[in-house]
């Protein structure tokens, strides 16, 4: 009976070391948050201590409402993260309308 020795083929030997093309060494520079776009740009800030009328109890009132409203909201229908459109609704839901 012969014997059949087969090797298994192996990918060539590379001699020398490995070279690679590598980018510039030097660390990505991230930009501030003045420096980057955001879509909310044109949007005024709100101060958290006062809303329009300068009414902070109001303010807190209806912010107080809304959570309450997305907790109850993820509560009921088991969602931890809901959509933007789930919010949209739970918004609707307490009466906000957009105004013309």
């Amino acid at each position: 009976m012969k014997s059949t020795n087969k090797k298994s083929a192996k990918a060539p030997a590379t001699k020398g070391p490995r070279t690679t093309t590598s980018r510039s060494t030097k660390p990505a520079k991230t930009k501030t948050a003045e420096e980057q776009p955001t879509a909310l740009a044109a949007v005024p800030a709100v101060d958290a201590t006062e809303d329009e009328d300068g009414d902070v109890e109001a303010m807190d009132r209806e912010l107080l409402e809304f959570v309450r409203a997305i907790d109850e909201y993820k509560r009921l229908n088991r969602r931890q993260f809901p959509s933007w459109g789930e919010v949209l609704r739970v918004v609707r839901t307490l009466g906000y309308k957009r105004s013309a």
